[in-house]
């Protein structure tokens, strides 16, 4: 995370105090970032402000992972009686039985009992493995889209479809262009023709660009 990241101004650009919820956080960026976006008709986008904004973003999106909280949100209050750790109390029934003096277990199992015991531990008697669960069956060459697609990656003329399998929906979308944060990806006629993999978010393309590889625009 980069040392001058600056929580504050990602509030005050969202129009949001910290310890808003995370359902408000991500609508009031996606608001946002349709605001500055330079595909608006009216000339009001500035991609200066919009690449910092996708930067903040990514940051605190990062330090929730990292923390499981937004920047700015307090603390989750620990719960009664739990102890340094955080980790909850025995219950009653296993402190007794923990507490139970060796005289009842002894009565319990009997004289026989204990020797029987202490000669299988002697012997080293194991109690077998459980089986090993079926291996999950092995897709036949005739699998859906999808269940191909979670082996492959983003090239150029990849369609909406597998896009939407491998990545999940975007963040905003338009019927020419998906954006995932800092990244994004164009389409025409219903097919990949570029894209840019922030290292913020990967997209799991093959490069940051397309470059030179580019095929020739389909024809729709």
């Amino acid at each position: 995370m980069a040392r001058d990241t600056n929580f504050l101004e990602l509030y005050q650009a969202l129009g949001l105090a910290p310890g808003c919820s995370p359902e408000a956080f991500r609508q009031a960026y996606r608001r946002r970032v349709a605001d500055l976006h330079p595909d608006r008709p009216d000339g009001a986008a500035d991609v200066g402000e919009l690449q910092r904004l996708n930067a903040l973003y990514a940051s605190a999106l990062e330090f929730q992972r990292r923390h499981g909280r937004l920047p700015g949100a307090p603390l989750p209050s620990r719960p009664a009686g739990a102890g340094v750790t955080g980790e909850a109390p025995a219950p009653a029934a296993a402190a007794a039985a923990a507490e139970a003096p060796a005289s009842r277990i002894g009565g319990w199992l009997g004289t026989v009992g204990v020797l029987v015991l202490l000669v299988a531990v002697g012997l080293g008697v194991l109690i077998p493995d459980p089986p090993a669960p079926p291996s999950a069956p092995v897709p036949a060459s005739g699998a859906s889209e999808p269940a191909v697609a979670a082996e492959r990656r983003i090239e150029l003329g990849t369609s909406k479809k597998v896009v939407r399998a491998l990545l999940g929906a975007p963040l905003l979308e338009t019927d020419q262009r998906w954006d995932y944060g800092p990244s994004w990806i164009t389409f025409r006629c219903g097919t990949v023709n570029g894209w840019y993999s922030s290292p913020l978010r990967p997209l799991g393309t093959p490069s940051a660009h397309p470059g030179a590889n580019k095929l020739p625009p389909p024809r729709c």
